[in-house]
């Protein structure tokens, strides 16, 4: 995220956008962990015509294609891992 803010020229200093991104993390770990609904808290803050609803809306179905991959991407890899491999010894 931090890269993508600084490849785009935004105005915040890296340190700055860095802190930002951490809180934002952290406030959202805590409403999950008490329960919030994701969708609920998206509601929330995703204002019409926000910033928040305007990146969301930017990033459309990219983002939750991104997700797909990487969780699809972390399953391949723990198969792998429990997987025999060829020609391994087995004692």
């Amino acid at each position: 995220m931090i890269d993508a803010q600084q490849e785009r020229g935004a105005p915040l200093p890296r340190e700055l956008a860095e802190q930002l991104i951490a809180r934002s993390l952290h406030a959202l770990s805590r409403l999950v962990g008490r329960g919030a609904c994701l969708d609920d808290i998206v509601n929330r803050v995703a204002v019409p015509g926000g910033n928040t609803a305007t990146a969301l809306d930017a990033a459309g179905d990219g983002l939750a294609a991104a997700w797909r991959a990487a969780f699809q991407a972390t399953a391949d890899s723990e198969r792998s891992k429990s997987a025999p491999q060829l020609g391994a010894r087995r004692d």
